[in-house]
């Protein structure tokens, strides 16, 4: 009898802790539900781990991240790592073979994808590079919108003049400045400019939405570029608890299943693309470029 007590008590102590082997963590993320949902189960299916997640507005990680409860951050534009880094833990992983401008000098945030921004136009509109728009008439979110501002921390990087080619670039836009990517499309669209400035995330959007269906046809999306580089909105996950289930979570950011959803559903480049690219990461002048910006649109 002992012995099938003994027996049973065993086994109920195995299930017991199968059943609270789940590991739990907590996602802050200003990306949408579209862009994150997914990934979460995905990750939750893999790990047997329960992910709550945090949204919160473009621009206020910075304001969220010293939360106790948060574990992982998920940015969509990667200036927002650079102004936390003193949160965030060195990641574990090599990332000797990853492009440079996709990982943090100190190991601390990795972009698994990014955007590429450009040029929406009618299919019979020339243009190639970031200067070609100072000759046109241009639709772009406000000035000083993070995209924007890291357009500008990434043409800078390339050595051009950056404070006269604000002034330039701000005179060919058109007042006021206001909406989203799919909004300058649609400025554009109705003749108000000759090209608006997305990331390629958008048209992806647009070109599987039925709703955009006038606004797509006869419309081309052009990269621009700067020497020869395309400018790169990146977006960035990093660690602020050292947790093992933390880093396998950044580690599943980068594995094939991840990737393939980011590619084929996101519409965004992997971190694995052989491109030419020039992003904002690693200058930390959001602020100067903020009120370099400011002071050229005036």
């Amino acid at each position: 009898m002992n012995k099938i007590l003994t027996s049973i008590f065993v086994t109920s102590m195995a299930f017991s802790s199968v059943a609270n082997s789940t590991e739990y963590l907590t996602l802050l993320t200003d990306r949408s539900s579209l862009h994150v949902d997914p990934l979460v189960k995905l990750f939750e299916q893999e790990y047997d781990a329960k992910v709550s997640v945090i949204y919160t507005k473009e621009g206020t990680i910075r304001s969220r991240v010293s939360d106790s409860t948060v574990d992982i951050v998920y940015a969509t534009e990667v200036t927002e790592m650079e102004e936390i880094e003193s949160n965030l833990t060195k990641l574990k992983m090599d990332t000797k073979s990853i492009n440079p401008e996709l990982v943090s000098k100190d190991k601390k945030w990795i972009s698994p994808s990014y955007r590429i921004r450009g040029a929406y136009h009618k299919e019979d509109t020339r243009v190639s590079t970031w200067d070609d728009l100072k000759s046109k008439k241009v639709c772009i979110r406000p000035m000083t919108h993070p995209y924007n501002i890291s357009l500008f921390q990434a043409l800078s990087k390339e050595k051009i003049h950056i404070d006269q080619f604000i002034i330039d670039f701000n005179s060919s836009v058109q007042k006021p400045t206001s909406g989203n990517d799919r909004k300058q499309a649609q400025f554009m669209h109705e003749g108000k400019c000759d090209v608006a400035v997305l990331n390629s995330y958008y048209v992806k959007v647009m070109n599987s939405d039925s709703n955009y269906k006038d606004i797509v046809q006869g419309k081309k999306f052009t990269p621009l570029t700067v020497n020869s580089k395309y400018v790169a909105l990146q977006s960035a996950v990093a660690v602020v608890k050292d947790s093992e289930i933390n880093h396998k979570f950044v580690d599943f950011m980068l594995n094939d299943k991840a990737q393939e959803f980011i590619t084929n559903t996101v519409g965004e480049y992997t971190y694995k693309e052989n491109m030419q690219i020039v992003t904002a990461s690693h200058l930390n002048t959001r602020k100067q470029m903020f009120e370099m910006i400011q002071n050229g649109a005036k």
